[in-house]
């Protein structure tokens, strides 16, 4: 592990870890730990953080880095790529194919938080083909009842399964307000439920019997995602606020579900996507066609 202080690391590749018990590959205690050009790739965790782990009130910082084929052997894991538990800034990154292993949270990125509100952004970056075994196949958010927010700016969330609910994104929160924003971004071709169960293909707002969960989708695609009962891209619990606008839905959201702003939205139009690809940049997208 890292000490506890700050630390910048460029231009490495980090490979072929594995730890028992709490240890993780790249682990920061406290302070602020900043990656940039660093691969993370094939390490192994049983329990939280396969690639990288940030704990509570640090700060992590990523920027063209590639976290990919990490997981977590035992079960009920969190974080197969990355968890980090304070602030963060993923720009220009790639966090693909991680597992969270059977009954894991978050395959690819997990955020929880239980002590103190966070601000985290996820910038020109590709979220793709990670696996979770309980929920949030490429995103798991458990922001601990806090005022935490989180923003997905200019990405792709892309072929991330989840076996319960959330394929592209899940997101749980207590009795006070968080928030999740998607602005310019993709939301496609993730599933939920391969235990016959699972809802919310793209994204699954959970728990939000407070009133005070909001989640904004602004010029965004949300398309070609399933869960258990076909195509479904997104689903929302009562009490929680879903607002969308100028963005396109492949597969119309159920009657009610965007309850909050509802302005110049498409819906039940296809896109068409291109596949999943490099298109220029650093991480994989998807063209229109």
């Amino acid at each position: 592990g890292l000490p506890t202080a700050d630390v910048a690391m460029s231009g490495i590749v980090v490979t072929g870890g594995a730890v028992v018990g709490s240890g993780r590959q790249i682990f920061v205690q406290s302070g602020i730990l900043r990656l940039t050009d660093v691969s993370v790739s094939d390490n192994r965790a049983s329990d939280a953080g396969g690639g990288i782990a940030a704990g509570t009130g640090t700060t992590l910082n990523l920027l063209r880095t590639l976290v990919t084929g990490n997981a977590i052997t035992g079960g009920m894991g969190v974080g197969g790529g990355v968890v980090v538990n304070g602030a963060f800034d993923i720009d220009t990154s790639v966090i693909s194919s991680n597992s969270a292993g059977t009954g894991g949270f978050g395959g690819g990125l997990a955020v929880a938080t239980s002590l103190t509100p966070i601000v985290g952004t996820v910038e020109n970056s590709t979220i793709a083909g990670n696996l979770a075994g309980n929920v949030g196949g490429g995103v798991y958010l458990d922001l601990g009842g806090l005022a935490s927010s989180v923003t997905v700016t200019n990405s792709t969330i892309s072929g991330n399964a989840a076996a319960g609910d959330g394929g592209g994104a899940f997101l749980t929160d207590g009795a006070v307000a968080a928030t999740l924003n998607f602005r310019n971004s993709t939301i496609a071709y993730n599933s939920a439920g391969t235990d016959g169960t699972g809802v919310g293909g793209g994204v699954r707002i959970a728990d939000g019997g407070s009133a005070l969960q909001v989640v904004s989708i602004d010029n965004t695609i949300v398309s070609n995602n399933v869960d258990q009962g076909g195509a479904n891209g997104l689903v929302r619990n009562l009490g929680s606020t879903l607002n969308a606008s100028y963005s396109l839905f492949q597969a119309t959201p159920a009657a009610g579900a965007i309850n909050g702003t509802n302005v110049s939205n498409l819906t039940n139009a296809d896109p068409k996507l291109g596949p999943l690809a490099n298109n220029g940049g650093y991480g994989q997208t998807h063209l229109l066609r």
